[in-house]
């Protein structure tokens, strides 16, 4: 899938993007937000990172050493013991978060505890996240799938990783597996994940558009107007061609109503959804 960037109000949003190994630090500055992607030793060291928001990014092996991390959060964010830490050593920290989180770092306390290993995921959840990590196709499906029938919702942001992998079968896979989770908590709070996944009704692949749709379609019979706060967020800025696409479809899917008359008319959904 590819990958979304988004300028608004001077803070990038980036979005199912993969830094797996980048060797040199992206130009994140401090407020920007980071959600479902794959940061696997990826080097953020001597950022700015104040502000900035990991939501459901995998850190295995992460490096922010000398960076600034001050209010800096990471949410329902995931690296597994069985691979290389999160390295913090030499950050500097304050009044760092982490919610939701299970993140096995350098730092230690005077038990030699990981300070940022958060143990609340249970023992099966975390087995079935470490072998999400995997490079072996098979593992990966059987690992999305193992987390949908846990059903623990704590699951559902690095599922949204999952909705980025090359496979098709494992993408189509996350989406059944988000379908058991219900993932409103999330959604409720936070539009980020439901936008993450309004952008696969554009994939490459048919079956994962299909699941997409199920599960978009029965999470916009429960709330509409999440959906249609989902596709207005998404229409303020100029649509890359996955999102109109995504938007479109995701307008189709539902009964057209007032609520959506402001967004028909822009020219390029009506280009889109083939209105005159």
């Amino acid at each position: 899938m590819d990958t979304l960037k988004r300028l608004k109000d001077f803070k990038s949003t980036y979005t199912g993007i993969n830094w797996r190994d980048m060797k040199f630090p992206p130009s994140i500055k401090p407020n920007d937000s980071l959600s479902f992607c794959d940061l696997r030793s990826a080097r953020f060291d001597k950022l700015d990172l104040s502000n900035v928001e990991f939501f459901g990014c995998l850190l295995n092996g992460a490096s922010f050493r000398e960076a600034i991390l001050h209010e800096t959060k990471f949410l329902y964010c995931f690296s597994s013991p069985d691979y290389a830490p999160t390295d913090f050593i030499t950050g500097i920290l304050r009044n760092v978060k982490v919610q939701n989180s299970h993140l096995i770092s350098c730092l230690f306390d005077a038990e030699s505890k990981p300070i940022f290993a958060n143990l609340s995921w249970p023992s099966e959840v975390l087995a079935a996240a470490t072998k999400m990590l995997s490079e072996r196709n098979d593992l990966r499906y059987d690992a999305v799938e193992e987390l949908g029938n846990l059903g623990n919702p704590v699951a559902s942001p690095i599922l949204g990783c999952m909705l980025a992998d090359p496979e098709w079968d494992v993408r189509a896979s996350s989406f059944e597996a988000l379908q058991k989770l219900s993932p409103w908590d999330f959604i409720d709070k936070d539009l980020i994940l439901l936008k993450w996944m309004l952008l696969s009704l554009g994939d490459k692949h048919s079956i994962v558009r299909h699941k997409a749709s199920e599960l978009i379609e029965t999470l916009s019979q429960n709330n509409i107007n999440l959906l249609f706060r989902s596709i207005d967020e998404m229409s303020q800025s100029p649509l890359l061609e996955q999102q109109l696409t995504a938007v479109g479809i995701a307008i189709e899917l539902n009964e057209i109503d007032e609520q959506y008359l402001s967004l028909l008319e822009r020219d390029d959904l009506k280009r889109i959804l083939l209105i005159p």
